[in-house]
């Protein structure tokens, strides 16, 4: 049985279109909804911190956050918000989130600047794409400094909407323990967690680098079952 992933983006942007067919319905009588912009705010914050961390767009940080708003307004603008298919005046809404995000863009572009070159400089751990054979795409974090790697953490991209739980107990060679969220994988020396949005992490605190290793072997193994 595969069981859909909770997604915080998710829930956000059903929440802003839930605003916008209000806003829709009210049309006329209400030029701004606040909380209808809150989402919409919150919504671009988090595409900024994607496509930072996604390594997509390198410049300014007035360009990431353009980049951002207009992939979230055209998501919103191309969504079928009434069956009448009307469509929503975001002009306004664009301009407070350029007022409101603006100086977030320059911090969140300046940090990633950061950790950009200090994984070149491989003073932090690594982080790479894993694609499972069916081509579900995650992403694999070595958490903390190169030499003292705290955890490792696989997370499902946007595209991954369910986590096969059975697949792990039927196909994986571990003991799964847990009716809901968090599952716990035990293997012999390592414990991995599932969270409810569909991440995987093992702590690697004081494990020498071959214990890391395997746990890094396994937990590709596990996501591989999970999000296929």
């Amino acid at each position: 049985m595969k069981i859909k992933r909770r997604s915080d983006r998710n829930e956000v942007f059903a929440s802003a279109l839930e605003l916008a067919k209000a806003a829709l319905q009210a049309e006329g009588k209400r030029k701004y909804w606040v909380s209808l912009g809150f989402a919409l705010t919150e919504l671009v914050r988090r595409e900024m911190r994607r496509i930072a961390e996604s390594g997509e767009l390198r410049g300014r940080a007035n360009e990431l956050l353009r980049a951002a708003i207009g992939r979230v307004l055209s998501q919103v603008e191309e969504a079928p918000l009434t069956a009448e298919r009307m469509r929503l005046d975001l002009g306004r809404y664009e301009r407070e989130i350029h007022k409101e995000l603006n100086y977030p863009a320059k911090e969140i572009q300046s940090l990633e600047e950061e950790l950009s070159k200090s994984r070149s400089d491989e003073k932090l751990g690594g982080k790479e794409e894993l694609v499972s054979d069916r081509g579900r795409r995650s992403v694999i974090h070595e958490l903390g400094l190169r030499e003292a790697i705290q955890g490792i953490l696989v997370k499902p991209t946007a595209q991954v909407e369910e986590i096969d739980i059975d697949s792990i107990r039927e196909r994986g060679h571990w003991r799964v323990q847990g009716d809901w969220f968090p599952y716990e994988v035990h293997s012999v020396k390592f414990v991995f967690v599932i969270d409810d949005d569909g991440s995987v992490f093992v702590s690697t605190v004081n494990l020498p680098i071959e214990l890391r290793e395997k746990a890094n072997s396994i937990i590709r193994q596990i996501a591989d079952l999970l999000y296929d």
